[in-house]
């Protein structure tokens, strides 16, 4: 079996004028037994049309695969603890041989929306920052299922908050089971995102 356990979230300051911030967490891996196989379609598509559906089936299938923690309403300096035992947001069977991990925090919006909402807002973004163009270019690159998933991940965390501006933080990272994780443990604390808003502590535990 192998776990992805989040054991803390430090947030510096939650983007809110005054007062506290509902904050929500949302989790996405790559690699593993996780895929996205309209990804791996749109990168082989030359039709348009084609595209623009498996785009939608792509957005529907990052959505499904994200794992939300509960939204907590959010002080600056907060520091986010998940029992004393952590909060699982990845788990298989088997010992991925690598996978990435994109975890982002952002201050909802006052809307509760429905996932067929979400989908077709997240949708209409996507024509509008013309993502289909983007991955078009992203066949070459080291990891562009990843780089893929991030841009949805970001326009439907846009989607749930007030606008881009309210995104707390993003975490992005690769591991390769060789180098990051050999014996199947890996435990870390303080491990900064890409803003330096957020600071993660995290392990990855792996037994055959």
């Amino acid at each position: 079996m192998f776990y992805l356990r989040l054991n803390k979230i430090r947030i510096v300051k939650n983007r809110e004028f005054i007062g506290k911030a509902e904050i929500q967490i949302m989790s996405f891996i790559t690699g593993g037994e996780k895929n996205f196989p309209s990804l791996e379609k749109l990168f082989d598509s030359n039709d348009d049309s084609e595209k623009k559906k498996l785009l939608e089936s792509a957005i529907e299938e990052v959505l499904d695969s994200r794992q939300l923690t509960p939204v907590y309403k959010i002080k600056n300096r907060h520091e986010l603890l998940f029992g004393d035992t952590g909060y699982i947001v990845y788990k298989s069977k088997s010992i991925p041989e690598d996978f990435s991990w994109l975890l982002i925090g952002v201050e909802l919006d006052k809307k509760t929306r429905r996932r067929a909402t979400i989908i077709k807002e997240a949708l209409k973004k996507s024509d509008e920052s013309n993502l289909v163009s983007k991955f078009s270019k992203l066949s070459n690159a080291s990891n562009p299922t990843m780089e893929a998933v991030t841009e949805i991940a970001k326009v439907i965390a846009e989607v749930m908050s007030n606008d881009k501006d309210d995104q707390i933080g993003m975490f992005l990272s690769s591991f390769i089971r060789v180098l990051d994780y050999p014996h199947g443990k890996r435990d870390k604390q303080g491990v900064p995102d890409i803003t330096g808003n957020m600071f993660i502590d995290y392990t990855i535990f792996g037994v055959q």
